[in-house]
């Protein structure tokens, strides 16, 4: 009787986590910390930072004994164009996106999100979870749906958060890298690219990270530029502007005027207006 072989043991999910930096030494401990919580063992971190004047660069040193962590620094155009920079250093099956500011959830976040990925068809190149919308308050909201539910809402808005969607090493080699160009909204555009090739595949209620509401496409001055950024390319891409985009765009050029009348002044600047906190992890998943 000849003995049975067994099966492989299926390969390990490696995550690479791609942190872009500039200036946030106030808040990339918290980020650094959440991914050294992680109980998922296959991760990767590499930072890609702006040329930092304030400390960030210290930590990073500081960090590199605690983890997996491989990180450069010099001038970027955005943080688009720092995310590109990480990328060939990443080896990871799947590569998740953050800032300095943002945290991920809960210590099993990737543990859980790991297994689900494990079992996503083949031939995905975006898998995503939820992301926590946090606020200087504490309060905070849940984002993210089957993708069945939100693909309507496409345009006028982004309803997957880059904070929660994992990107196939092979989406880059389909579509390429990051466009640099767009101030805020690079990681939208991506989505858009991504979409003739395939569908982007929900994970379930797995919490994925934690963000700001607050940054520089969140400034109601800011709104606009981002209005006509997406409107760019979705015409670029070919996708056509419906009622509800162009209605957004009506609202953003109402909130720039009216921010303007306030004193208030368009910014780019990176590393501003950050949510400064020391939260922990959450208890729930």
């Amino acid at each position: 009787m000849t003995a049975t072989k067994k099966a492989p043991a299926p390969k390990p999910i490696k995550i690479s986590i791609i942190i872009a930096t500039y200036n946030a030494a106030d808040v990339l401990p918290g980020c650094l910390d959440s991914i050294k919580a992680q109980t998922h063992p296959h991760l990767e971190v590499i930072v890609a930072d702006g040329a930092s004047t304030d400390g960030t660069l210290d930590i990073l040193g500081e960090y590199e004994g605690k983890l997996n962590l491989r990180w450069m620094s010099e001038p970027d155009k955005s943080f688009a164009d720092a995310w590109n920079k990480g990328l060939p250093k990443a080896s990871g099956d799947w590569i998740l996106f953050l800032g300095a500011d943002d945290r991920l959830h809960h210590p099993e976040s990737l543990a859980r999100a790991a297994e689900r990925l494990a079992d996503v068809p083949a031939g995905t190149l975006l898998a995503y979870g939820q992301a926590r919308v946090a606020s200087p308050s504490g309060e905070g909201r849940l984002i993210g749906q089957p993708w069945n539910e939100i693909r309507h809402k496409l345009v006028p808005a982004l309803p997957i958060h880059h904070q929660a969607c994992f990107h196939s090493s092979a989406l880059f080699e389909s579509v390429g890298k990051f466009d640099p160009d767009p101030v805020y909204t690079s990681d939208f555009k991506l989505v858009l690219q991504s979409l003739p090739h395939a569908d982007p595949v929900f994970l379930g209620n797995i919490v994925i990270a934690t963000f700001s509401p607050i940054g520089q496409s969140y400034l109601r001055v800011n709104r606009l530029a981002v209005r006509l950024e997406v409107r760019g390319y979705l015409k670029e891409l070919g996708y056509p502007t419906n009622w509800s985009e162009r209605w957004a765009t009506t609202k953003a050029a109402v909130w720039f005027v009216l921010s303007r009348l306030a004193g208030e002044k368009p910014r780019k600047e990176r590393g501003r207006n950050r949510l400064r906190h020391s939260r922990g992890f959450s208890d729930s998943l």
